[in-house]
This record gives C-alpha cells, sequence and structure tokens, in this order.
C-alpha cells in the first residue's frame, strides 16, 4: 500500500500572512532598483601624467581606469567696498550749463549692481530669487543660508531686495513674455487660491483668499501667472484672450468651472473648449463606496480613454493620426459611457445616492466640452498637466504662508512665470536669472529681448 501525503491548506490566518510576505518582497524588489549612475554636468578630466607615479622597472598593465573625486565648492559672500568723491566740474560761459556734478566711481563699477538702489550683484540677486521662485523656499530660510555664506541681511533689507529684484525684470521683460506667452492655439487654463493681504479703508489690512490664474502655452512650453485684483471671473478670460473674440482660433483644456462658459457663446465661435476626463473620473470615484457597481463600470470605461491616449504617445502619433485614432476607437467607448450616463440619469434608486447623481450631473453638463477630444488631436483628454503647473504656487504658499500685498501678488505671479517656463523650457534657472540681471541696464532691441524668454534663450553665463 502506498502512502501519498496530502498537502492540507493553511490556516486563513497563515495564508494572509504569506500573502503579505510576498507583498512586501515585491515592494521591497520594485524599490530596489538601479537608478543609474551619479552624474555631474562639470566634469574636470586631469591628464594622466599630471599625477603619474610609477615605481622603477615597473609595467603598466593594459586598460585604463579612472579614481573620481566629488569636490564640494562653499557659497560664500564678500562686500567690496571702492571708495569715491563727488566733484563739480565748471563748463565755459557758452555752454547750456554753468557747472556738472559727477564722482570718480567707474560707471564699470556701479554696472556690478544691475538694480537701482540694490547693492547686490547679478549672480547674487539671481541667487535669492532662485531661492525663492525655484526651490521655493521662505525668506527665513535664504535669510539662514545667506548667514552662513558671511551675509547678514535684516528681514525688510532682504524684502526689499525681492521687489526691486522682480521690479527690474518686470520692467524689461514682462510686455515681452505676456505677447509671446499669448501667441499661440492651445492653452490648458486653471486658477488657484492664495492668501493675500488686502488694503481697506475702515479695517486696514487683512488677509484674504485671492484667486491667481495659470495659462499654460502648450505648444511654446510657457506658463503665465495672472493675478487680476484677485478675481475668478471671466473679466480675467476676456483680458488674457484680448484680441478681436470673432478672429480668435484657438483650443482650451480647462476643468468645469462656469467661467469657461465664455467660450461657448456666439460671442467667440473660434474657440473650441475641451473639458478634463480626470475631473470627470473623480466624481465617480469619490462615489464609488456608495454605489460600487455602476461606479466601478463608469470608472473602468473612462480607463479606455487613458489607455487609448497611452497607445498614442507610445507609438509617436501625430496630431492627425492620433485624430484619427480617437475616432476609431474612442468614439465607440465615449458613446458607451453618455448610454451609461443617461441610464443612470432616468433610474430614481440610482439618483438618490448624492454623490452619483453629482457624478453623473457633471459629466452630462460637460458632456459638449468631454466629447470635443473627437474635434483634434491636439489637446490632451485630461488637463493634469496644467494643474502640475499649479504646483510651485501651492509650494511657495506653504512655505511662505501668504503674500503682503495685491502688488506683490503680481510680482510674484510673474517672477513664478519666469521660473516655471525656464523648468518647462529645460532652462538652468539661476543662470537665466543671472543672466537677465546682467542685462537689466542694458538698452535692447525687441529681437534682443525676445531672445531673452526662456523658449529662445541660450546660456551665455
Amino acid at each position: 500500500m502506498t502512502l501519498t501525503a496530502l498537502r492540507l491548506p493553511a490556516p486563513a490566518g497563515r495564508r494572509s500572512a504569506d500573502a503579505e510576505n510576498t507583498k512586501s518582497k515585491g515592494k521591497a524588489r520594485a524599490k530596489g532598483k538601479p537608478e543609474g549612475k551619479a552624474r555631474f554636468d562639470e566634469v574636470v578630466e586631469h591628464p594622466m601624467e599630471e599625477n603619474m607615479v610609477l615605481p622603477e622597472g615597473a609595467r603598466l598593465l593594459p586598460g585604463e581606469m579612472w579614481f573620481e573625486v566629488v569636490e564640494y565648492i562653499p557659497g560664500r559672500t564678500a562686500c567690496h567696498r571702492y571708495p569715491y568723491r563727488r566733484y563739480v566740474l565748471e563748463l565755459p560761459e557758452d555752454a547750456d550749463k554753468e557747472t556738472v556734478f559727477g564722482d570718480t566711481l567707474p560707471s564699470g563699477i556701479r554696472a556690478k549692481c544691475p538694480v537701482a538702489g540694490c547693492m547686490l550683484s547679478a549672480p547674487m540677486i539671481a541667487f535669492i530669487m532662485t531661492q525663492k521662485y525655484a526651490y521655493h523656499l521662505p525668506q527665513k530660510r535664504v535669510r539662514m543660508m545667506l548667514r552662513d555664506m558671511g551675509a547678514h541681511i535684516p528681514r525688510t533689507t532682504l524684502n526689499r531686495f525681492y521687489m526691486q529684484g522682480a521690479d527690474a525684470l518686470l520692467a524689461m521683460l514682462g510686455e515681452t513674455f505676456r505677447d509671446e506667452v499669448r501667441k499661440g492655439g492651445y492653452f490648458m487654463v486653471d486658477e488657484t487660491l492664495q492668501t493675500v493681504g488686502v488694503d481697506n479703508r475702515e479695517l486696514g489690512r487683512r488677509y484674504m483668499n485671492r484667486y491667481l490664474w495659470e495659462f499654460y502655452n502648450r505648444e511654446k512650453g510657457l506658463v503665465e501667472y495672472v493675478y487680476e485684483e484677485g478675481s475668478r471671473g471671466q473679466n480675467v478670460l476676456r483680458s488674457f484672450f484680448d484680441s478681436d473674440p470673432q478672429t480668435l482660433e484657438m483650443l482650451i483644456s480647462c476643468d468645469g468651472y462656469n467661467a469657461y462658459r465664455l467660450f461657448d457663446s456666439d460671442e467667440y465661435p473660434g474657440v473650441t473648449v475641451v473639458g478634463c476626463w480626470t475631473h470627470e473620473r473623480r466624481n465617480f470615484i469619490d462615489a464609488l463606496p456608495s454605489c460600487r457597481k455602476p461606479c466601478g463600470e463608469m470608472i473602468s470605461m473612462t480607463g479606455g480613454l487613458f489607455e487609448n491616449e497611452a497607445v498614442c504617445a507610445e507609438l509617436g502619433f501625430t496630431e492627425d493620426n492620433r485624430l484619427a485614432y480617437r475616432k476609431k476607437n474612442t468614439k465607440p467607448l465615449l458613446d458607451t459611457i453618455k448610454a451609461a450616463a443617461d441610464r443612470m440619469w432616468n433610474d430614481p434608486g440610482l439618483m438618490a445616492v448624492g454623490l452619483l447623481k453629482k457624478a453623473v450631473g457633471y459629466l452630462r453638463n460637460q458632456w459638449d466640452h468631454l466629447s470635443n477630444i473627437l474635434k483634434s488631436g491636439v489637446p490632451e483628454i485630461s488637463n493634469n498637466l496644467s494643474e502640475q503647473r499649479v504646483k510651485p504656487i501651492k509650494l511657495s504658499l506653504k512655505n511662505c504662508l501668504n503674500i503682503g500685498s495685491e502688488e506683490a501678488a503680481k510680482k510674484h505671479a510673474f517672477m513664478h512665470s519666469l521660473a516655471e517656463s525656464s523648468r518647462l523650457c529645460s532652462v538652468n534657472i539661476a543662470d537665466y536669472f543671472t543672466s537677465l540681471f546682467r542685462h537689466a541696464r542694458s538698452t535692447l532691441s525687441s529681437d534682443d529681448l525676445r531672445g531673452l524668454l526662456p523658449n529662445h534663450y541660450t546660456a551665455k553665463c
């Protein structure tokens, strides 16, 4: 008689523990994937003869090897003081003026301070601007960094330097940047809250929630943040797209905020608004615990839309190919989603669930915008790229808490526009700010100013 060993099923507790261990090991393996070798923008290669030590009688083996040392160059500051004297120059009697006042300081030394009334050099003021607008550090931490570098600057003085630097760049490049951003056929738009100090005649300064708009020109890789007295109304859209509404032709990706209904009117016949399917999907995710089956089906169908977009991106489709793929594969999904939404809307039992009713109502109300992805292969089906451009503003507010005044809010918006546009165009922000400040006192032509924009800039520092 042959005995056969029987494998009994493990107890439920043990099975869950085994599954947990397997899951944990999988996560550990995922985290342990190699990230590649360290790399550095500046590499100094020394010739072998410079440090070669070869004992007498030794013979070199084939192949060359490298020994690497990463050097840390600490930051420091130094204040250069130049003595000078004022003078008066008496002119001949036939001159327009009798006397001229001046000083003995060469103009080249004064040019080292690119911002009038600010004692900082171009690299120095670019450094503090970079810390604030590229790395989102609050003023207190910037002052600590400067102190460790040997510069002890009072809070009010540093705040004045910020405003003077922003004023200089805004006066030099503000109009050119705005004109460049607004030339495009596809924009992604969003708005966000920020806390701003508002002056009130009776109550004085009060910190209130105000809105900041973000306009992302996807074609040029530029983003402009706009503060219009904290307004969230359609007047901001009219002001930004200030050309003739009848001749304006473009695509706009946005969420379901009612202000964008402005472009649905006959006033803007050439503007097509494309809705965000991420916002639509998020509503059903919120309603999922309340009504799992219908929400799960809608989420699954919406996921099919994103899978189609992933295929287009993977195959590197052009705009025309992308549109053809959408009409062939995405349109049937859209028809199915619309039919499912109408069926849910007409079911009183399902519409008794508040969150589900909100999700279905949003989809039906925004359907004209959401289905506009079938009109062009240019726009994205999600406005996430626009929302990612809001992150720098949120990070700054998280660290700095508020903006002192509405005038400061406009300057902060412009500086964030330059910093984020530089990041989108793969431009080193510190080098870019340094170059801008070095040109702050120069008289530049319109072509030269356009060459200083992030999408045209080439490093010269």
